[in-house]
């Protein structure tokens, strides 16, 4: 029996609401283990994201993707891993942005 296209439409609209749903719990345990980890053993940015260039000695095949500092430090914001740094143009006083 074939399936009309609006009911494979129907079907596609329900995988794509599941997909991104299991992606965000995925998403939230992923980032919650990364912040017991970053807790538990002290880590920093650094040791998460080291600075050298090129890949590392264990990297094997794996491509090195090169993103836009304010990009990286945003994520890191988000996961909690960093700080900015900001002036307030009012006080002129510099504060942390978590």
């Amino acid at each position: 029996m074939t399936n009309s296209y609006k009911e494979l439409l129907k079907q596609r609209e329900a995988l794509e609401q599941a997909i991104a749903s299991a992606r965000q719990q995925e998403l939230s345990e992923g980032v919650r283990k990364a912040r017991e980890l970053v807790a538990e053993f002290g880590l920093t940015v650094q040791d998460i994201f080291p600075s050298g260039r090129g890949t590392s000695k264990s990297s094997g095949n794996q491509q090195v993707v090169k993103l836009p500092l304010n990009t990286v430090i945003q994520q890191q914001v988000k996961l909690g891993l960093a700080a900015v740094r900001r002036l307030n143009g009012l006080t002129g006083k510099t504060v942390l942005s978590f």
